[in-house]
């Protein structure tokens, strides 16, 4: 462990040059690459809540050359855009792809093969009409309407994709926020007499709609289910922002976490046949440490504490931390906020899209955070705050087994700027097994960041394909052991906020050069056995 520490200090170090000056970990690229889209929310100083969500991001090779492509969600009038990923320069293909049109305000993106024809699919949540997106191959996308009932004024964000009822195939759950009609929106004073200014309102005041659960019928097509009866919740009080889908109880099925604004956020435990029980209060994931339920956006999940159990890190509104709920098995969490470094370092920042990678390639997850406030006069009414914020990375100390924020100097590399940003996605875009990640911002332009970490660790990075019914292998689970390091991966759909990351899974192996042992548990409980020899490269591996 000693060395490992002392490793840790040298890779530090490496990020100063030799004058003194930080050599930051990441440095943007979107103009470089190509990538020139701009965010438009449709605003017109009327404080629609729609407004403050943003748009999503996604990553995923389209048109399987093994180079990812990027998808953003343009927002007002759906002008969503696709870029072509041509060896590390970005093409426009929207129009030729049929992917720019849809009928309201889009937010979100999932995706999956969900009709098993190994081209990936995707789904674009909006407030209006939820769009599927079944892939031609790679030449381009036939677009079909998910069933969302007879409200025409649902409010759609995260989505993601999941073998649902164990019948082998993926299935769907769509978070929703609420119904909201553009007549009758409501607009609130922000300030309380000092800088009073004409905002949007606290959430409480909007009428929250229940989630949607869509099973597949194993071509691809999706039939909504009765809430009720599959035991997820009915009521009108959740407001869903983030959701995720994972075996956070290791007992062989999916499980649902949803993250609510300002409400209790749910965890649906899976009876192994997709019927579900809410746990959320009794397992410790509903409210945190002080009994407060918390403005919720995003999730980063992953195992923060290599305990082989999925942890669950929360975003919230500013004056509110990120929040840690650790896993300690049998579906028994705790807020460990204060122990693993969040409780001031996230406080003032408004936090949404967020990912749990392991940066620095030292076999440890890391943190990545999207912020930005959704008044953009909030200064006048709090001085410590900005609606441009900040985005933060934090490296995971080992040794202290907490997450320390990097200064922006050492995280963000000039022209960077400070922009209030929704949707983040992770993703290995040059396939040099470093993470990358793109951001959306809000009536702003997309970020691009290449990871130029310059340590000598090594990697392995994991590209599984599944059987016939679950080409995408999601939910598969990944363990890889190499000397002293044992690592649990699982591939999943959504998560973040309203964003899609690579589903590719990268293992940092520190400075072991000795081959990894791999163990893969497919989704349907088959297992896989293999040893890697060739390091810092990727393997594809068949079910």
């Amino acid at each position: 462990m000693e060395n490992k520490a002392i490793s840790k200090i040298i890779m530090i170090l490496l990020f100063y040059t030799l004058n003194g000056q930080c050599a930051a970990i990441f440095s943007e690229k979107s103009k470089t690459l190509g990538i020139t889209f701009k965010h438009e929310d449709g605003s017109t100083g009327l404080y629609h809540m729609t407004e403050t969500a943003g748009g999503g991001i996604g990553w995923m090779d389209y048109n399987n050359d093994g180079l990812l492509d990027l998808f953003i969600i343009g927002g007002v009038n759906g002008k969503n855009k696709l870029y072509k990923n041509t060896n590390n320069h970005f093409e426009d293909v929207s129009q030729a792809m049929n992917v720019e049109n849809s009928d309201g305000n889009s937010m979100g993106i999932c995706s999956a093969d969900v009709n098993q024809d190994g081209w990936i699919d995707f789904l674009v949540t909006s407030f209006g009409s939820d769009w599927l997106y079944i892939n031609q191959q790679g030449q381009s996308f036939k677009q079909s309407k998910l069933d969302t009932g007879d409200n025409k004024y649902q409010w759609s964000s995260s989505c993601a994709f999941a073998d649902l009822d164990n019948d082998g195939d993926i299935d769907l759950y769509v978070a929703r926020y609420g119904v909201f009609e553009l007549d009758g929106n409501k607009s609130c004073i922000i300030g309380k007499g000092v800088g009073e200014n004409k905002g949007y309102c606290n959430p409480k005041h909007y009428v929250g709609v229940p989630d949607g659960m869509y099973l597949n019928n194993s071509k691809g097509k999706f039939s909504k289910i009765n809430n009720k009866e599959r035991g997820l919740g009915t009521g009108t009080d959740d407001r869903g922002f983030g959701v995720v889908i994972s075996d956070l109880d290791n007992d062989n099925d999916m499980d649902i976490y949803v993250a609510n604004d300002t409400t209790n956020n749910r965890l649906y435990r899976n009876n192994g046949k997709g019927f579900f029980t809410d746990i959320s209060l009794i397992s410790g994931v509903s409210i945190n440490f002080n009994g407060v339920a918390e403005s919720s956006m995003g999730i980063a999940i992953g195992d923060l504490d290599h305990n082989g159990y999925q942890d669950l890190i929360l975003s919230h509104f500013s004056m509110e931390t990120n929040t840690v709920y650790l896993n300690y098995k049998n579906n028994n969490f705790a807020d460990m906020t204060q122990s693993k470094g969040l409780n001031r370092t996230s406080f003032m920042s408004l936090g949404w899209g967020m990912s749990l990678v392991d940066i620095d390639n030292d076999g440890y997850d890391d943190l990545i955070v999207a912020n930005g406030h959704i008044n953009d006069f909030i200064a006048e009414v709090d001085s410590r705050q900005t609606y441009n914020q900040a985005n933060q990375i934090f490296l995971y100390d080992y040794k202290k087994k907490k997450l320390n924020l990097i200064d922006f100097e050492q995280s963000f590399s000039s022209p960077s700027t400070n922009k209030s940003s929704r949707g983040l996605a992770t993703a290995d875009w040059n396939n040099d097994g470093k993470i990358d990640f793109a951001v959306s911002n809000t009536n702003d332009h997309v970020d691009v960041f290449e990871n130029r970490n310059n340590n000598s660790n090594n990697w392995i990075g994991i590209k599984l394909i599944g059987n016939k019914i679950n080409r995408s292998a999601i939910g598969a689970v990944v363990t890889v052991k190499s000397e002293n390091l044992i690592q649990r991966k699982e591939v999943i759909s959504g998560g973040s906020f309203m964003s899609q990351s690579d589903p590719r899974l990268i293992f940092g192996l520190d400075e072991n050069d000795s081959p990894a042992s791999v163990s893969i548990v497919w989704p349907d409980g088959k297992k896989t056995h293999l040893k890697v020899e060739k390091l810092n490269q990727y393997h594809s591996i068949n079910y």
